[in-house]
């Protein structure tokens, strides 16, 4: 499942200050900085733009990098089994430490 990153590109001379949003695998959009929104909103804007060109239809987990966010497409079923195998092994864990 590819991610979406994003960052800041700073103002020059000749262009506004920018926000590049690129895939996993190397498609990119570039959006000008919207001063009305805060800087997540406009991460967020140009990165869902970027999804809905890919035709990508996920929900998103969001964290922030050193230069900008990144956006995980989230697989709720997939989630949830993750969640119920690493309470397992917590279970596990705990009972073979009494078995001993």
């Amino acid at each position: 499942m590819q991610t979406i990153t994003t960052k800041f590109i700073k103002p020059t001379n000749s262009t506004g200050a920018r926000i590049k949003a690129t895939s996993s695998s190397g498609i990119s959009m570039t959006r000008a900085y919207e001063y009305r929104m805060s800087t997540e909103e406009n991460h967020e804007e140009v990165a869902m733009a970027l999804a809905e060109r890919l035709e990508w239809d996920y929900d998103f987990a969001v964290g922030d990098t050193p230069t900008g966010f990144v956006f995980v497409p989230v697989d709720h079923s997939r989630l949830l089994s993750i969640k119920h195998r690493i309470d397992s092994k917590k279970h596990n864990a705990t009972l073979n430490v009494w078995n001993t």
